[in-house]
């Protein structure tokens, strides 16, 4: 059998991550929210600011 290198992610690694599982969520709900007409205009300017900053 191959040895394999081990393979060490940092926190910031775990993080991202983390983070990055967050702003999907809200994106797709701000766009469905918008779509169905339960978000309105300005509101969805903010959650889509947010989504992008996450």
């Amino acid at each position: 059998m191959r040895a394999r290198v081990p393979v060490h992610l940092s926190r910031a690694a775990g993080w991202a991550r983390l983070v990055g599982g967050l702003a999907v969520p809200v994106l797709v709900l701000g766009a469905l929210g918008a779509r169905a007409g339960l978000v309105p205009g300005p509101a969805l300017v903010s959650v889509l600011l947010v989504g992008f900053v996450l």
